[in-house]
């Protein structure tokens, strides 16, 4: 995501590099990238969204004509959440973590692909 901010917390024995938009306020991200990294060196990928923002994706798309006029949406890493802001989104994760891992959850990412 090109003219990114990147933005780095700290969840129990993980890491979570989040990508947001430069000027979108963090406690305001309601659309965004992420890539968690777990104590054991995998990484794990989401495209993380809330309901209105999809809602507004959908309203962009009818007029742009994008996946049939917003009749449909596809995310292949998507992570629906019902509160924005990057504090939010970290709790989720945190969950995630407590409650099995991000297997089933986030998608595996594999190979060097470092983001930094």
């Amino acid at each position: 995501m090109g003219g990114d901010s990147l933005i780095r917390r700290e969840i129990g024995n993980a890491t979570a590099l989040f990508m947001i938009a430069l000027g979108q306020r963090p406690e305001e991200a309601s659309n965004l990238d992420l890539v968690l990294t777990l104590e054991d060196g995998s990484r794990w990928s989401a495209t993380v969204l809330t309901l209105a923002e999809v809602d507004a994706i959908w309203k962009r798309w009818e007029i742009t004509g994008e996946c049939f006029s917003g009749r449909y949406f596809n995310c292949p890493d998507l992570l629906l959440v019902r509160e924005a802001g990057i504090d939010s989104i970290c709790e989720v994760l945190e969950d995630i973590l407590a409650t099995g891992g991000p297997e089933g959850t986030l998608v595996r990412l594999e190979g060097d692909g470092a983001i930094d």
